[in-house]
């Protein structure tokens, strides 16, 4: 959509543009994603299997790929070279790299000429019949290129995110992306934490051991193994915090130091896991709620499915208030309903004043024919539900306006037939956003009927 002059005009897609902007287009983009990560997870497992199966049988091991493997590779790589084609083309060169998918595009981009680089290795290997050409360490670098497929596998996350059914997953996703910042304070809190109790340890330990002898006796082989360097203390006291060693073995292990620092040890393991283990699950659960809020599809997900729970429930009230199943119910069927605790109940919990049964059948009965509908009902109740808005606000201040404007234009238009007692009308213009009496000599008076005249649309 466009504007040029005041005038809108739309631009007109090629197919190709429509195609790749389809939700089919989509679809098949993940499932191609999701069939070549699981390819890829195949050739490893196979791969591996077939060395251990060498090995197990005392045969040289085979590093040559089968022809199955190379074919459906090659057959992945043009898919998605085809595919980064498409969307380069379809979206232009600036939107490729300044939209909002840039860094997945620069992602794409590297994959697709590593595949490229594959292939175009595979043919000159095939060309020359060497099993190992020059260069070919070179390339085999680009095996990371693999890894970097399955990791296209979280692009999965922008279909994840129209689909109802993945409402729980897509949380869970958006909330680990979200809270990659906290994790990155939480790893520098530790590794604060780890390098000042490392290196208290650290010095214990070198001040203990003072003679060779003393380096190589058994007995401190412990010692040695957890807090001989600093860089094992950092992995002794990081495995004691998260459950990959016993924390009791490692405070056995600094018994020779001093009991001191058995102590100070116990210090630690009571700081760590009971103040910052604690402080990194709130800040964590924190940063998932604040995704969970700040997601706008997710917001107007969830508001979709209340205002349908909402309306279900209407319906099924209406069906309560319809004795005789003919879609309508008249005022006497709605006060008697009205006695039922359960409707009571209801027009209760959805903030609806009961106590006037006329007064909130008026309302409902929007066409006037003493009986109500059940889309009058519907639309009706749901309006009504709840506390005034600022907006119902406006509404109203729209409305007495309106109707001020409208008696003030019947007193201009009464004025030169009646001019004896109008001065008591002429407060009427004093008050705020009323036409002065200047503009009123100046400018002809029309009037224009309340009930005809054309009003601004509201929402």
């Amino acid at each position: 959509m466009g504007n040029v002059g005041g005038t809108f005009f739309t631009v007109q897609e090629t197919p190709v543009q429509q195609f790749v902007a389809s939700r089919f287009y989509e679809f098949a983009s993940v499932l191609l994603i999701l069939l070549n990560s699981a390819f890829i997870g195949i050739q490893t497992q196979h791969m591996a299997a077939r060395a251990l199966e060498d090995v197990a049988i005392g045969d040289v091991l085979q590093t040559e790929v089968p022809p199955s493997i190379v074919i459906f590779g090659v057959f992945f790589n043009i898919i998605f070279t085809v595919d980064l084609g498409l969307r380069w083309y379809s979206g232009g060169l600036y939107d490729f790299w300044r939209g909002e998918d840039f860094s997945w595009n620069c992602l794409d981009l590297f994959v697709v000429t590593a595949g490229i680089m594959d292939i175009c290795f595979l043919i000159v290997t095939t060309s020359m019949g060497e099993s190992d050409p020059p260069g070919s360490d070179f390339i085999s670098k680009f095996s990371v290129n693999r890894v970097l497929r399955v990791i296209r596998i979280v692009k999965v996350a922008r279909v994840i995110r129209v689909l109802k059914f993945f409402r729980e997953l897509r949380m869970m996703i958006f909330s680990i992306m979200n809270s990659m910042k906290s994790l990155v304070w939480v790893m520098l809190v530790l590794g604060l934490l780890f390098y000042v109790f490392g290196i208290s340890f650290t010095a214990a330990t070198t001040e203990y051991l003072e003679t060779t002898a003393m380096w190589e006796d058994p007995a401190n082989k412990s010692l040695i193994r957890y807090f001989g360097t600093l860089d094992r203390s950092f992995l002794a006291l990081y495995m004691a915090m998260a459950g990959g060693s016993d924390w009791g073995i490692i405070y056995d292990a600094l018994g020779p130091c001093s009991f001191a620092y058995q102590l100070l040890f116990l210090v630690f393991i009571t700081f760590a896991l009971f103040a910052v283990v604690n402080i990194v699950t709130g800040v964590f659960v924190d940063s998932a709620l604040t995704a969970s809020s700040g997601d706008k599809a997710m917001v107007v997900m969830e508001e979709m499915e209340l205002k349908k729970a909402k309306l279900d429930d209407m319906r099924e009230i209406f069906e309560e208030l319809d004795d005789d199943g003919s879609g309508k119910f008249t005022m006497e069927e709605f006060e008697l309903r009205l006695s039922d605790e359960r409707v009571g109940a209801y027009f209760s919990a959805s903030k609806l004043d009961v106590s006037d049964a006329k007064v909130l059948f008026g309302l409902l009965d929007h066409d006037q024919s003493n009986e109500v509908s059940i889309d009058e009902f519907v639309s009706g109740c749901y309006k009504l539900q709840g506390e005034a808005r600022s907006l119902d606000a406006k509404v109203m201040q729209f409305e007495v306006k309106f109707l001020k404007d409208a008696v003030l234009q019947l007193v201009d238009l009464m004025r030169p037939q009646s001019p004896e007692g109008m001065e008591s009308v002429d407060l009427l213009h004093a008050l705020p956003g009323t036409r002065t009496s200047q503009r009123r000599a100046s400018e002809t008076p029309v009037f224009v009927s309340p009930r005809r005249a054309s009003k601004p649309a509201l929402l």
